[in-house]
């Protein structure tokens, strides 16, 4: 199959499109949040003849390549392309190296990346499921606490200042985007609230193809270790639950102890590894 126009990702035309061609997919790849979080030079979609999309990737910070290709594009050259393009970026932002990322039990995108000279390291991405039919303990939250839903464009500056600290790597426009995405759920979208009034961690829940995705979750520096993001992750449980969801997703860096750790806690378990590869560009 022959792309014939690629064009970078537009936020307001494509997430519906994109919604549609992860489920087509079946992807778990990334999240369909992740896309409003890059610029028009950091993504790419690839559509055929007919207007129908074939190929979507992004390039995370310019160099880390991840890319999705409909099923009956699959074993064609695209992939070729696609690389050649992540390959591009990479070079674009002054990197040498690139990388790519690969189930352990994705043959085809192993045999893929491996063909085009990419090799695995050790490092991972973990893949976590937990079953909503099991026991969820009730959330315990320190005195004086609260957890709510965020409230869009009211709380949007707080809640963009609280998870960006001094990287400022997300824009209040883009946040208030998230209310419009496909798979959003405004019931579990929950923020945990000081004494005070101040924001002190969040955690998002979605829901796609009739299963629940928590991403992202975090907690202010000053209010870690005090049962915040587990209460959290709790409570988006028992809203997944009223809401008719058996089971949720989630996935961490493999080297993120403090995280597994958390998600464990709750009742997730390991599913799947996605190994990193790395290719070495030519001078």
């Amino acid at each position: 199959m022959k792309a014939l126009l690629s064009r970078p990702y537009s936020l307001r035309q494509d997430s519906q499109t994109m919604h549609d061609f992860m489920t087509v997919c079946g992807a778990d790849e990334f999240p369909i949040f992740d896309w409003h979080y890059l610029s028009d030079d950091d993504s790419r979609l690839w559509f055929d003849a007919d207007g129908t999309l074939i190929v979507a990737a992004l390039a995370w910070s310019g160099h880390v390549l991840q890319f999705l290709v409909h099923p009956h594009a699959r074993g064609g050259d695209i992939a070729s392309e696609v690389i050649a393009w992540g390959a591009l970026r990479a070079r674009a932002v002054g990197r040498t190296t690139f990388y790519s990322r690969a189930r352990e039990d994705d043959a085809d995108r192993t045999e893929v990346l491996e063909k085009h000279g990419f090799v695995r390291e050790e490092s991972y991405l973990l893949g976590l499921s937990r079953s909503l039919n099991d026991t969820v303990c009730q959330p315990q939250l320190p005195e004086g606490f609260t957890i709510r839903s965020f409230l869009g464009e009211p709380d949007a500056e707080v809640w963009v200042s609280m998870v960006n600290g001094p990287d400022e790597w997300m824009t209040v426009e883009q946040r208030l985007f998230d209310l419009e995405m496909p798979i959003y759920v405004a019931e579990l979208d929950l923020v945990a609230v000081a004494p005070d009034g101040t924001f002190a961690a969040h955690c998002m829940g979605s829901i796609n193809r009739d299963e629940g995705l928590i991403d992202p979750v975090g907690t202010r520096p000053r209010f870690r270790r005090l049962g915040l993001s587990r209460a959290l992750i709790l409570t988006c449980f028992q809203r997944l639950r009223a809401l008719g969801i058996e089971t949720t997703t989630t996935s961490v860096d493999g080297e993120n102890h403090p995280a597994r750790r958390l998600y464990e806690s709750v009742g997730f378990r390991p599913t799947y590894k996605r190994f990193v590869y790395r290719k070495e560009l030519e001078h």
